[in-house]
């Protein structure tokens, strides 16, 4: 099967998939007493159906393994289940893509999904141990079938760079490396650990990642000035972007039950604008977008594709 890169290098645009741990928030799942990635063991089913909505639209589908590293596990009391957790999050995935509806594009792929280890509230291991849990997971994913490996959420720079390489030593898998820029008061773009784009996504590609960009960046008009920037930047290269649906409020469905609301789906873009200011790379959905998110952009990339 081509790699990631093969592919891109005979197709403009790829559609990732969207968000998973909301989708599974609206399943029932309480981030407060299990993390998403443990329902990979106990809730396989309800994992699979959200990878089943997404798999007959998107290229790819991400592995439900976000938070799925030794570290971010042991509060939970799962850190002997690493190895089990991330292994299901690839069948899963790979069940789905088996299962999807037959078409003429070529056979989907598998994004090995890896978030931030450090953060607040959890252990802050020192840069070799913080090493070790990424080339772990990394080493995990692969074993178990993943076409290729993200990074996703990267907020701080020495971490994502740490993690990048650990990775590429854990196995032969292409890394994406995806950072979750926050919008400044002046309107330009940083990393939450302060650094500009431009640093950010060439020290990335210095560290050995094969393709970088965002995630996680509400789905405003301020996103396609931040794809602006870093197609400038990157010239040609593909890039990597998954935009979330804003902040969420709650509003109460028909029981009375309070939900999460996203005011900006990704639907709700000019996804014409937006594509054609990526160019070249990879679209999906972070937090707080849908299948039928998905099912709107795999039209749009279609409909863009017979223009030309």
């Amino acid at each position: 099967m081509p790699g990631l890169m093969e592919r891109l290098r005979s197709e403009a645009l790829l559609v990732a998939d969207g968000a998973w741990g909301t989708e599974l928030i609206r399943r029932g799942l309480d981030v407060l007493r299990e993390p998403a990635d443990s329902w990979n063991l106990s809730r396989p089913d309800a994992v699979a159906e959200v990878a089943g909505l997404y798999a007959p639209h998107a290229d790819m589908l991400s592995t439900n393994s976000f938070g799925a590293s030794r570290t971010r596990l042991t509060p939970f009391g799962l850190e002997e289940n690493t190895a089990a957790i991330n292994t299901r999050a690839v069948e899963i995935a790979r069940n789905a893509l088996r299962t999807r509806p037959s078409t003429r594009r070529p056979s989907g792929l598998i994004a090995g999904a890896l978030g931030p280890v450090r953060g607040p509230g959890r252990t802050q291991p020192d840069d070799g141990a913080l090493a070790e849990v990424y080339r772990e997971q990394a080493s995990h994913l692969a074993a178990a079938g993943a076409s290729f490996l993200v990074l996703e959420t990267m907020t701080d720079l020495k971490e994502a760079l740490i993690a990048v390489k650990a990775a590429r030593s854990a196995c032969t898998l292409e890394v994406v490396c995806s950072f979750a820029f926050r919008e400044g008061p002046t309107g330009h773009f940083d990393t939450w650990s302060g650094h500009a784009v431009e640093e950010a996504l060439n020290s990335a590609l210095d560290a050995g990642a094969a393709m970088v960009g965002a995630n996680c960046v509400p789905a405003t008009g301020s996103l396609l000035a931040l794809v602006t920037d870093m197609r400038d930047l990157m010239g040609a290269r593909p890039l990597w972007l998954k935009p979330n649906a804003g902040q969420p409020g709650s509003q109460p469905d028909a029981t009375g039950r309070l939900t999460l609301h996203y005011p900006h789906p990704l639907r709700g873009l000019s996804l014409d604008s937006l594509c054609d200011a990526l160019g070249h790379g990879i679209i999906g959905g972070c937090c707080g977008t849908t299948p039928e998110d998905i099912a709107v952009l795999r039209n749009e990339i279609d409909r863009r594709a017979t223009r030309m």
